[in-house]
């Protein structure tokens, strides 16, 4: 393992050799991660999965750490993944992500979409707490908990806030609250305060949920 993984920028600035023509795709990998690790915006893609293949492809990798930063969306379909890793399959994908130069450079962020779902980077989590004071936790530690309500950010569905959909209880036994801070394009949309047992919805993006029309009996 090299000597900057798993520190953040302000810590080392690491040395990053020439790429060699002839390297394979693991080591195009950790030269790509290392490279935009370094310069602003400091985003940095930790991994990519399609369907059960990892992908290292350098023009791949580019495409999406280029969408972050530029707060672009992407179909996931073949052609953007350069592969086809199960043909004549829907195809699950996987993305893992930080903003090193930002608040939120704590934040291991997962997304998941379906093949032919476009993920929009333009909308991004910037902050989440759990919990009740003085127990309140940030989330960073807690990657099931970004995954998840990630999910209901790009989806538009609703989540059950409880310690098992964000992986963890920092008061057993008190109702707690969850907070989390979401922008569009870099900038602050909403902050969605909910208790614990109750669901999530991210109304700054999706609005409030449709209300089913009432019967009237004449």
């Amino acid at each position: 393992m090299s000597r900057w993984a798993g520190r953040f920028p302000g810590d080392i600035e690491p040395d990053i050799p020439e790429l060699d023509p002839e390297a394979s795709d693991d080591e195009i990998y950790r030269h790509f991660v290392a490279l935009t690790s370094r310069k602003g915006p400091r985003v940095q893609v930790i991994s990519l999965f399609y369907g059960d293949r990892q992908i290292t492809d350098r023009l791949v990798l580019e495409r999406f750490y280029n969408a972050i930063r530029d707060y672009q969306s992407i179909q996931i379909i073949d052609d953007h993944l350069g592969v086809d890793p199960k043909p004549g399959l829907r195809k699950e994908f996987v993305i893992e992500y930080k903003n090193l130069g930002n608040d939120d450079n704590r934040y291991i962020k997962r997304r998941k979409m379906l093949e032919y779902e476009t993920l929009d980077f333009a909308w991004d989590m910037v902050s989440v707490t759990w919990g009740v004071h003085p127990n309140i936790w940030t989330l960073d530690r807690f990657p099931k908990a970004f995954e998840n309500l990630f999910w209901a950010l790009d989806h538009g569905g609703e989540m059950l806030i409880t310690n098992d959909t964000l992986g963890c209880d920092p008061a057993p036994g008190q109702r707690k609250t969850l907070r989390v801070d979401y922008s569009r394009q870099g900038q602050m949309v909403n902050r969605e305060n909910v208790g614990e047992n109750s669901p999530i919805r991210f109304i700054g993006r999706w609005g409030e949920p449709k209300k089913e029309p009432s019967c009237v009996v004449m």
